[in-house]
């Protein structure tokens, strides 16, 4: 699995001073020199913050379950789940309505994040995804298959 990688930007007086990235899954700040971000300012202490990034990544993750089982429970009490084709139809929406939430709250955290100073974009995919033929093409199939399934069920 990739490590994160959170960059620090310290600033003094509104003037850039340093930008440090850490890779750690926990970021000790301080004037410690085993630290992984120092700070040498007298105000500072030998440890001064400690900041766990897998605790966004879970607190990211369980919000995102929560609003599933929110929204499943309400699909369940309107008989959204009463047969097979209305089972379909409310995944479908189900699926639909947590991306759309998720990606709402990512835009949220981003523009809460562009207003603390971070300048980079969050990223949470590479740029670049290698695919070979035959994924696409059995994508493409897969989706034909599920297409054709949908019409000849009733």
């Amino acid at each position: 699995m990739a490590k994160a990688v959170v960059t620090f930007a310290t600033y003094q007086g509104g003037q850039l001073i340093s930008r440090d990235s850490v890779t750690h899954d926990i970021v000790k700040v301080g004037r410690d020199p085993k630290s992984h971000l120092r700070v040498d300012d007298p105000a500072a202490s030998r440890m001064h913050a400690v900041i766990e990034v897998a605790s966004v990544v879970y607190r990211m993750l369980f919000v995102l379950l929560t609003s599933l089982s929110t929204i499943r429970e309400a699909q369940t009490a309107r008989m959204g789940h009463a047969g097979l084709r209305a089972s379909y139809r409310s995944s479908g929406m189900l699926a639909a309505a947590v991306l759309t939430r998720s990606w709402d709250r990512a835009r949220r955290m981003q523009d809460g994040l562009a207003g603390r100073g971070m300048e980079t974009g969050l990223r949470v995919l590479p740029e670049v995804l290698p695919s070979s033929r035959a994924f696409v093409a059995a994508s493409v199939a897969g989706l034909a298959g599920i297409v054709v399934a949908s019409v000849v069920l009733p």
